[in-house]
């Protein structure tokens, strides 16, 4: 594992999953990549508002509030307006307000422990998961408590949810090194996520079959390391519509792959909801 970028982050792991050929020209050639865009730049903003948002709240105030209209108008005055991301808190502060109205009509104590996060914009490490040598790395953007005594890790994006697949396997991770340096007790069982954007949510308990899944691509991750040091092929190119977004695409495509990549733009596939739809395994 002598070549492998360690701690191993989600950034890389999802990276690879996405395209091991994009991974290997930004992790272990470390050509230049993309400067951060707009679209970066507001989604970095938006997480920031986000993780401040419930240390301003006045939850003496919030607790008499009569209705969960009255609770969403508090709670959009609590975020800052005139902001280039205003959709996005709208829809937040409408969905944490829903939140909010949930706890206060089906829990009689300690509503606000449940609302909050635990932890926000927590690192995480774990020097071995799942038997394997790491270290392993990430910062997740909430641990929450839940009302039947677990935990669950929560990830907000600014944007689109990614393909449940992908999010699954990235949620894992971060509960997976949580769970390995046993930092909440009981241990972290459901993963989830938030996209303001669309109003799009996902959650669920962790499956054996998730956790499988994540320890083999893990495993195929550092045998494609070692398949490099031996002098061997590894890291091959996937073409896909992932390449719209790939720092790299300029040095990776020739010829017969600009084709192909042609057909996959003209193709009945290319749109999101159907990319959402594909499905592969972890």
């Amino acid at each position: 594992m002598t070549d492998v970028p360690l701690p191993i982050r989600k950034s890389s792991l999802m990276m690879y999953r996405h395209c091991p050929h994009e991974y290997e020209y930004a992790y272990i050639k470390q050509f230049p990549g993309i400067e951060k865009d707009f679209a970066m730049e507001k989604g970095t903003e938006f997480h920031e508002t986000a993780a401040r948002f419930y240390g301003n709240i006045d939850f003496p105030f919030l607790e008499q509030l009569k209705n969960e209209q009255e609770v969403t108008v508090y709670l959009r005055n609590v975020l800052p307006k005139n902001t280039t991301f205003d959709v996005l808190l709208d829809n937040f502060a409408t969905f944490e307000a829903h939140r909010w109205w949930i706890l206060k009509t089906r829990v009689t104590t300690d509503r606000v422990k449940f609302f909050k996060p635990a932890y926000i914009e927590q690192e995480l490490y774990a020097k071995e998961m799942f038997g394997i040598k790491g270290p392993f790395g990430g910062r997740v953007d909430r641990i929450d408590n839940l009302t039947s005594g677990e935990f669950a890790v929560i990830d907000l994006k600014s944007g689109n949810l990614p393909r449940i697949v992908d999010f699954r396997a990235e949620l894992a991770f971060y509960a997976s090194i949580a769970n390995a340096q046993q930092f909440t007790n009981p241990p972290i069982a459901h993963i989830g996520g938030y996209s303001p954007k669309n109003n799009e949510w996902f959650f669920e308990r962790i499956s054996p079959h998730t956790t499988t899944a994540l320890k083999r691509f893990i495993l195929k991750f550092i045998d494609e390391h070692e398949k490099r040091t031996l002098g061997q092929p590894a890291f091959e190119r996937e073409i896909g519509i992932h390449c719209i977004y790939c720092a790299f695409a300029g040095d990776c495509l020739f010829g017969s792959d600009i084709q192909s990549w042609e057909r996959i733009q003209r193709s009945k596939y290319f749109t999101w909801d159907n990319h959402k739809g594909e499905k592969k395994d972890v």
